[in-house]
Order: structure tokens, then sequence, then C-alpha cells
């Protein structure tokens, strides 16, 4: 396109077969065709030296424009001369990020502001003469949810940049995941002809075999990108209510990880050693294959199309799955890559050519332009940025940023699960979070990253950290409770993770230390200090069951301050400041416990052990209670009872006494002693055989055991 072809015998001669397609040329004064062709050629909208359009004896006889053999599409046709644009920056540019290429900042989508995909293509283009909100756009968008939704976005989003630069057309970017929201834009039924150029970035036009393992089994890659991906999935689908990472992208649903899924064969069963069926065997992914159904309204858009694509070396990507039965009820339903959690060979994984995410069979299958580069997935947009500029203007770029990696890096993560906002303070003394003061926000580390306090989904990034002690600090909010603070420190080798809770009123500030160090992340709260714990009531001794015990406890914090506290009798919850009634408690010995939490989770114990016993007068008050309770029904067995109690009583005073009169001759005294302990039985026995015969008469089976733990106590002690 974009060609002025005249003064030829033919202007074109075409012979092959294939969905080529010439458009807004200007084909004047060539002598016997204007384009003469041997197989069906798409010529619309080109300009044939005439409004009348290209002369065709048959489809066009009227017309007076240069003629054009019977094999030639040529309507519609433009009614004017092309005017050719001068080489250069002729349209706004979108930049459209692939899958993880957007993050929320206070509720509204930016541009990858975590990994920094994006920043040098930025950088190239406003170096050579694009100027950001004039002529340089970026479309960040909500990734989790389906390419179809996204795409209606994007149509809006070209609306906007329309009235802002007054022009027909826009040129689109489109990296990775967001060259299929742009192609299901142009390929819909609402496409409104305003996109001039489209350059995908490698895009995975037939899907990512990648996708396979988070769709069926819940996992993801585990390079940077997918760790850092799995860190968010796994907090967000514990905040939200998820059993899993699977259940969460199943059950929320993340769609545009199904709209990944590839639409061809790349499962092979093992016991066969052939693919399986496709699409029978395979998981369905309706989105893409209906976007393959309508490709031809791609090539039929007057879209100009550049494919640029990665190839890091020929085993780099996963290509395809050898695949067994699995058992799981929900996992691997359409098979388990052998030996993929056991870390058994090659874990079922088949690579191939590719990028390091999409497979060189997916991302080239687009008929366009083509340009293969040296690099990875996310190493493209800065990679091919000189090469962006070129294609988008013609000209040579005077200034390239490239420096951007893509691999080798850390990230350091802090999310944090509510109810509190947070602030962090790197080795250096910089800041970045929620300033406490003004309610504004720090932004002082470099190439850091936080999300803002004004939506519930706050975080904060660092790229390629310091290492030392971090201070994260918290300030409690809502109605205050229970938060996490989440860590990771991802890099292309691994993953290190750690999580601290606390509790946290509204206004609370608490500090907490993070310190990186050799890989790892320790994380510990500023105070470590548990609770005081002191217990006044009750006490290392024995009590009477006709007693009523006090409960008295005093906690204190002087750090943190006490968050929660539990005291239980007997694994039995009990209140502080309140008594409780030893006439239900059994003899015997019995645990009182105290516990207490600090607000960062510190946590004391103490405990207590006392006896609850019976004496003849504490029995004899235990009669009268079991009497107003209504267990003993009748008074004259309780006074029966009583007066047994008191004879008893009395005989034991008078044996103590003639005891004392004897203490100079133990003999004697351990004489009388054998007697006391046989009168004492007797007479214990036979009021337990009063018990027996009132039972279930004058007496109920309550009154009944408690009198005879009393009784059988006071034989035994």
């Amino acid at each position: 396109e974009n060609n002025e072809i005249n003064g030829n015998w033919v202007g074109i001669s075409f012979d092959y077969q294939d969905n080529s397609r010439i458009s807004n040329n200007n084909i004047t004064g060539n002598s016997l065709y204007g384009v003469l062709s041997r197989n069906t050629l798409n010529a619309q909208d080109n300009w044939w030296g005439d409004p009348t359009g290209p002369y065709n004896v048959t489809f066009n006889p009227g017309g007076l424009g240069n003629e054009v053999s019977n094999e030639v599409d040529f309507e519609p046709w433009l009614s004017e001369a092309v005017i050719f644009d001068e080489v250069g920056i002729q349209r706004p540019v979108i930049i459209i990020p692939g899958i993880l290429g957007s993050a929320q900042k206070n509720g509204e989508w930016i541009i990858d502001p975590i990994l920094h995909t994006y920043d040098n293509l930025i950088d190239t283009l406003e170096a050579n003469g694009y100027v950001e909100d004039v002529t340089l756009f970026t479309f960040p968008y909500n990734w989790y949810q389906s390419n179809v939704l996204t795409a209606f976005e994007l149509k809006n989003k070209i609306n906007d940049v329309q009235d802002i630069c007054d022009c027909a057309r826009v040129d689109l970017i489109a990296h990775s995941m967001g060259g299929l929201v742009a192609r299901q834009y142009i390929q819909s039924n609402y496409y409104e002809n305003d996109v001039k150029q489209l350059i995908f970035l490698g895009t995975p036009h037939e899907g990512s075999p990648k996708a396979y393992l988070t769709w069926e089994g819940g996992k993801i890659s585990s390079d940077a990108n997918g760790s850092l991906v799995n860190f968010i999935f796994s907090r967000e689908a514990k905040k939200l209510g998820y059993n899993d990472v699977f259940d969460y992208i199943r059950n929320s649903p993340i769609s545009s990880v199904k709209e990944l899924l590839p639409i061809y064969p790349y499962l092979i069963d093992k016991a066969t050693g052939t693919y399986k069926p496709f699409p029978s065997g395979h998981p369905i992914n309706d989105f893409l294959l209906n976007l393959q159904a309508s490709l031809q309204n791609l090539y039929n858009s007057n879209v100009v199309l550049t494919n640029i694509t990665g190839l890091v070396n020929p085993t780099s990507t996963i290509n395809d799955f050898r695949v067994v039965n699995s058992s799981d009820l929900f996992l691997w339903q359409h098979g388990y890559p052998e030996g993929f959690f056991e870390n058994i060979g090659d874990r079922g994984l088949i690579f191939g050519p590719g990028d390091g995410t999409v497979p060189e069979e997916s991302s080239t299958t687009i008929q366009s332009a083509q340009f293969e580069l040296a690099y990875s997935h996310n190493q493209i947009p800065a990679k091919g940025a000189g090469l962006i500029f070129k294609v988008l203007t013609g000209v040579t770029p005077t200034q390239v940023f490239d420096e951007f990696t893509g691999f080798g890096f850390e990230l350091l993560i802090f999310k944090m699960l509510s109810p509190a906002d947070m602030q962090v303070i790197g080795p250096d003394g910089k800041k970045i979070g929620k300033n406490f003061n003004n309610n504004e926000e720090f932004d002082e580390i470099p190439n850091a990253f936080y999300s803002g306090f004004e939506t519930d989904d706050e975080y904060i990034t660092i790229f390629n950290p310091l290492e030392g002690e971090y201070k994260a600090i918290t300030q409690g909010t809502n109605n205050g409770g229970s938060y996490t603070i989440a860590t990771g420190l991802i890099s292309d080798e691994s993953i290190i993770e750690n999580e601290f809770t606390a509790q946290t009123t509204p206004g609370q500030i608490q500090n907490i230390s993070i310190t990186l160090s050799a890989g790892e992340i320790e994380v510990a709260p500023e105070d470590f200090i548990a609770p005081h714990i002191l217990i006044n009531s009750p006490q290392l001794k024995d009590y009477l069951r006709s007693e009523t015990l006090p409960i008295d406890v005093v906690f204190s914090d002087k750090e943190s301050g006490v968050f929660s506290t539990s005291l239980n009798l007997d694994n039995i919850s009990a209140g502080n400041n309140s008594s409780i009634d030893l006439f239900f408690q059994p003899l015997g010995n019995h645990i009182f416990t105290a516990e207490a939490v600090d607000f960062l989770n510190n946590t004391a114990h103490q405990e207590v052990e006392f006896r609850v016993i019976a004496s003849p007068d504490s029995t004899i008050l235990d009669v009268e209670r079991a009497y107003s309770l209504g267990w003993i029904t009748k008074k004259a067995v309780k006074e029966d009872l009583i007066r047994k109690l008191k004879n008893a009583i009395r005989l034991e005073k008078r044996i103590d006494f003639l005891e004392e009169q004897f203490l100079d001759k133990p003999k004697i005294v351990k004489r009388i002693e054998r007697i006391e302990n046989r009168i004492d039985k007797v007479l214990a026995r036979a009021i337990i055989r009063d018990l027996e015969n009132q039972r279930n008469r004058n007496i109920n089976d309550q009154a009944y055991f408690l009198l005879l733990e009393d009784i059988n106590w006071l034989i035994n002690n």
C-alpha cells in the first residue's frame, strides 16, 4: 500500500494464490492493465484514476479508470487520489499490554508499573518525536476478564484518542495477549475502520500451552513472571475465600487464562504416543476458535499488519505435554503431565522453539510482514523498540532505549491483606506507601510501585531491591481486626515467601521488620515481648465445694497492647471478674488457664492448679443447697441427713479431744486413730445407705451422686 503505480504496460502482475492484498494505492496511467492477476486478489480501496472506478468488461464496464482482470476484487474503490503521507509520525499510536501488563493504582489501571516491560518502548517512541497523550497512548486493562470485554473497551479507547487527535485512524502496538484483544476488536462486527497499522509483539495467535498448566491444574510457570502471578493469585484466592488458585481461576473466573489455551493438538497420550484428538481430547478455547474462524475479517480490514516474534532457542518453550490419566476429580481432567509434581525426568513437558512463553507455531501463523528477534517474550517490546518505531514511521530512530533484559532481576513484593494501610522504608531510609500524616503517598524508592490505599487491593513492589532491613509500618483501617502482610522475593530462579499476621484497631500504628539478606526474607515485629498475666484468683490451694470461687486476672502489655484474652476452667470458658459456684464442680484437681495475645501476635500462657474438696461442714451445706434446689424433696429427709452428719462431727470432736489427752503416749493415739477410722466408715456407710434408700424417692440422682461423692471423699481423706 501507499504506492504511486503509473506509466507502466502492466501496473501490477500477480501470480500467487494466497491472501495477499493491495490497497491505498494510486494505480493510474498504465497502458494495458492496472492490475493483472491469474488468481483471486483483494485490491479494494485503491484509486484507479477516475471516480467511476477501474474498467472491467464484466463487472464495471462503465469504469473509466485503469483496467483490471476478472480475478481482481476491486470494489469498493477510492473516489479520489491518495495523498500520501510524508514519512514520519502520521497517527497516534496506542500500546496494548499483555497479561500481567497492567496494574491498578487506586482503582485505575496503569501500564506495567511492576516489571516495567514497556518503559524502554515508550522512552524510545518519546525520544523520537511521539508525545504522551498527544500522539502516544497506552491501553492498560483488566486482564482478569474476557478479551471480548476488553476489545470493546479498546474500541472506546480509540474513540477517545480520535477525539484528541481529530484523526480517522490510529496505530496499535499489541504485546502478547494484547494482540488477541486487538484482533477481537478488528475482527468484530462493531469495528469502526479506525486502525491503520497493527504491530503484533509475541502474540499467541493460536494459544500458549503454558495456559494448560494454569487452567487444568492451577499451576503457573516457575519463571519470574509466573511466580509473581502465582503470588498474587494465591493471596487473592485466600482473601476472597477460594480453596486454592485452581478454585479461584475456575470460579472467579479469570477468563483470560482459558482464552490463552491452544487451538491445536498439544496433548500427547503416553499410552499411545500420539496426540489426543482435537478438540474432544483437549480443553476448549471458544474465544480463540471464534477468532480463528473470523480471521479473514482481519485480512479484509485494510489494516497493515506486522508480526514481530521472539525465538530464544529451539528448546526454550513448552510446545506439548505428555499426559497420563489423573485420579483427581477436578484437576487435570484432560491429562496430567507425567511426573510434573514428582519432578521426575522432563515432568511431561516437551519443549520446542519459541520465545519462552509462546511457541513458534502459534506466534507466526498470521499472514503479514514477519520479523523474528532473538529475544524472549517479555524482552520483545524493549529489544524491538527501534524496529517498531521504523515500522510505524518508515524512519530509523535516532535514539533507542533497550536496556531492559526481561530476566536476571529480583522483585520484592509486600501485599497487604486488610484491614490496614502500609508504608515501607528501605535500608537507605527512602519511603514508599501511605503517608499517615497527610493521607498522601511517599514515592521515593526508584522502580518501586505502590497500588495506593483507596481500594482494598494494596501492595508494594520494589524492582531489584537493596539488601538490608526494611521497615513496614501499618495503620489500622475500618473497624480493625486481623491483617496479614505477605512478602515475596521473586526471581527467575526461585520465589522466597513469608507472611506475618497481626491485629489492629482503627488508626493504630505498628512497626514490622523485614530483613532481606542473601536471597532470604525474615519477618519479625519490633515488639516481640508477650503480654504479662497475673492470676490473683484462683490460687494454688484447696477450696470447699460449698464455696464460690472468684476469678480475678490482670492482663497487661506495655508495647503493642493486649488484643485478646481467654480464661478457661478445665477447658471451659470462664469470665474475668466473675465467680464460679464450686457446688457444681466435681471434687478433685482442677486447672485454670489464662492466655493473652498482643496486637503483634505475641502470646502468653499462665495456669493455676487447685483442688475442690469436701469436709463434714461443707457436706452439711451441700445437703441444704440440694434441698433448696428441690433435689431433696422432703424436709424430714434433709434434716435426718444433717442430724447424722452433725452427730458424726460431734463424735469426731470428742475423739480429737481424747487424742489430745494422750499426745505423750503415741501408742494409745494410734489405737484411738484406728478406732476413729472404723467409726468414721461405719457412720459414713450408714449415711450412704440412707442415700440409697431415699434415691428416686425423696432424693434425685443429682443430689444422690453429689452427696455420695462428698461422703466418699470424707471416707478416703
